[in-house]
């Protein structure tokens, strides 16, 4: 699990609340909080 603030691998990942997947193309890009239901916690999809 990764949460909003980090910054993880590039790749996708999904908002475990409301499925909403968000694409992190640089790895100096931070995970944000989710632009549909404001949870943060995802999931790695690829």
């Amino acid at each position: 699990m990764y949460v909003a603030g980090e910054k993880p691998d590039v790749g996708t990942y999904m908002c475990v609340m409301c499925y909403l997947e968000l694409i992190i193309e640089s790895d100096n890009e931070e995970l944000p909080e989710c632009p549909d239901c404001k949870a943060g916690i995802y999931k790695k999809v690829d």
